[in-house]
C-alpha cells in the first residue's frame, strides 16, 4: 500500500537510533540516563513522499527537499504507521534540516 500525503504533509521513514544500532551488534549495558538523552534528540529519516503544497509556504520557499533526501525531524511529530516499517506522516515544518555528506 502506498501512502500519498495530502497538502503540506510529508511521509518519512525513520532511521534507527544509535542505541538501536549498537544493540543489534551484541548485548550491551546502556545506563538509563543515556537512553533518556537518546530519546530526547531528533531523529534521522528519509523523505519517502511529499505532499503537493509541502515546502511551498513563505517559510520554506526555495527549499530543495526531495524524495530520497536524508533529514532530521522532531522526535514525536506526526502519526506513525508501524506495519510497513517505521513510516510516519508529518507536517513539513517538522523537518528540521537536510543532511548532506561532506
Amino acid at each position: 500500500m502506498k501512502m500519498v500525503p495530502i497538502g503540506y504533509r510529508v511521509v518519512i521513514k525513520i532511521g534507527k537510533t544509535n542505541i538501536e544500532k549498537a544493540s543489534e551488534k551484541g548485548v550491551i549495558y546502556i545506563p538509563e540516563d543515556v537512553k533518556d538523552k537518546e530519546r530526547s534528540v531528533q531523529q534521522e529519516a528519509v523523505i519517502m513522499e511529499i505532499g503537493p503544497t509541502a515546502f511551498k509556504g513563505s517559510d520554506f520557499e526555495g527549499s530543495d527537499i526531495k524524495v530520497g533526501d536524508r533529514v532530521l525531524v522532531t522526535r514525536y511529530s506526526g502519526e506513525s504507521r508501524e506495519e510497513d516499517g517505521s513510516y510516519r506522516v508529518i507536517n513539513d515544518e517538522d523537518v528540521l534540516c537536510k543532511l548532506i555528506e561532506d
